[in-house]
């Protein structure tokens, strides 16, 4: 029984030391998600992204978070498909395969749960903010400008 106890012990300690996934800051590199189609990224690599496709008409980005949080502030142009919604399946069937687009959410958890579904659109390529938009947020605040509602502060680069 002691060995028993001593055991569990100690793997949850190996558990709290380490954790369930590996520890990603601004500096760790994208990774690989299984699917050459899909790109996560770190806060700095999608704020290259954003850049590098500032003009690119087949580039979109997609807010998946619910209305009530897009409109306290989005990455400037984002589109807002709600993944809450019962009809966030409909909605991504609309996007166009051929384009690029870069998901993001409030922490990661829904765009990360949406990539089941948008993997099976057979979209050309999608960059994941893996850690969304409170951590890894690739952006800085831009004030409103005057005459524009101040609640509703948009995010860009």
């Amino acid at each position: 029984m002691k060995k028993m106890i001593l055991l569990v012990s100690l793997i949850s300690g190996l558990f709290f030391l380490t954790g369930c996934e590996g520890h990603v800051t601004e500096d760790t590199p994208a990774t690989p998600s299984g699917d050459p189609r899909v790109i996560n990224v770190t806060k700095k690599e999608a704020s290259q992204v954003l850049r590098d496709n500032k003009d690119n008409p087949n580039f979109v980005v997609l807010d998946l978070r619910t209305p009530e949080e897009f409109v306290q502030g989005h990455v400037v142009g984002a589109q807002l498909i709600n993944f809450n919604s019962p009809n966030f399946a409909l909605e991504v069937q609309k996007l166009d395969p051929a384009k690029t687009y870069l998901i993001y959410c409030a922490s990661g958890f829904r765009s990360s749960k949406a990539l089941h579904t948008l993997r099976r659109l057979s979209l050309s390529r999608i960059y994941h903010l893996q850690r969304g938009l409170r951590d890894g947020y690739p952006a800085r605040p831009i004030v409103p400008e005057k005459g524009e509602n101040p609640y509703k502060i948009k995010i860009g680069i």
